[in-house]
């Protein structure tokens, strides 16, 4: 690639133009959000119909149902777990948050019960008991640790 040359990301729920910039595009099993931190990132959705969204840096916008969010303000000037921080979600969809421990954590996370719920919370990356604690008690949850890669989720 060539400075200023435009490239596009596809995924199975949208695409996302690269227009000369640094971006973040989560994209798995309905989920897909895309947040801007440098320059401008396009954004549309493969449904019928859907609107685009252009982002500037500090948004993002999130599939709800067939359609993308209006952009909004996110805090943050790139994702800390690029630099194997901290997980950091505002808003974020609590199964995205369990897709990302599992595969920070190399675990199978079994679930019921939780269809649109959102998280709003930082956790380190380094220990998966205190980030499953993190995750459980806002939500009157409590989690079982099965084997070393199996854990299950459930109601208290």
């Amino acid at each position: 690639m060539k400075k200023g040359e435009r490239f596009d990301v596809l995924t199975e729920e949208g695409k996302v133009s690269v227009l000369g910039t640094s971006f973040n595009v989560f994209s798995e099993d309905e989920l897909f959000e895309v947040h801007c931190y440098t320059g401008k990132v396009g954004v549309n959705l493969n449904a019928k119909g859907a609107d685009d969204r252009i982002l500037t840096p500090g948004q993002e916008t999130k599939k709800m149902g067939v359609s993308l969010t209006e952009a909004s303000e996110f805090k943050g000037d790139g994702p800390l777990w690029m630099n194997g921080y901290a997980f950091d979600y505002e808003n974020a969809y609590l199964k995205k948050v369990i897709k990302d421990l599992e595969r920070r954590f190399d675990v199978k996370i079994e679930i019921s019960g939780i269809s649109t719920e959102t998280f709003t919370g930082t956790f380190e990356t380094s220990d998966i008991k205190t980030a499953l604690k993190t995750i459980c008690l806002p939500y009157g949850l409590d989690y079982q640790i099965k084997s070393p890669r199996r854990i299950i989720i459930y109601k208290k």
